[in-house]
């Protein structure tokens, strides 16, 4: 659902539904980690660079090589 509400330029809405989800799961996953890329992309979006890189870091953590993740920490 987030993901259709990036496509539609409503980042802050996205950002709501993703703080649905599992948001303070501590065990990461392959699911988690583009969960977390998910919202750091969202928190990006909409200028909110520090928390945006908070999720960033938890991806890189976990999988150093997801996606453009090694851009993306240097925000």
């Amino acid at each position: 659902m987030a993901e259709m509400f990036m496509k539609m330029d409503k980042a802050d809405i996205a950002i709501e539904a993703l703080k649905q989800g599992p948001i303070n799961a501590r065990k990461m996953s392959d699911e988690m980690c583009a969960f977390r890329y998910a919202l750091g992309e969202c928190y990006e979006s909409v200028g909110d660079f520090e928390n945006a890189k908070k999720q960033y870091s938890k991806v890189y953590a976990y999988d150093s090589d997801f996606e453009n993740i090694k851009d993306k920490i240097n925000l």
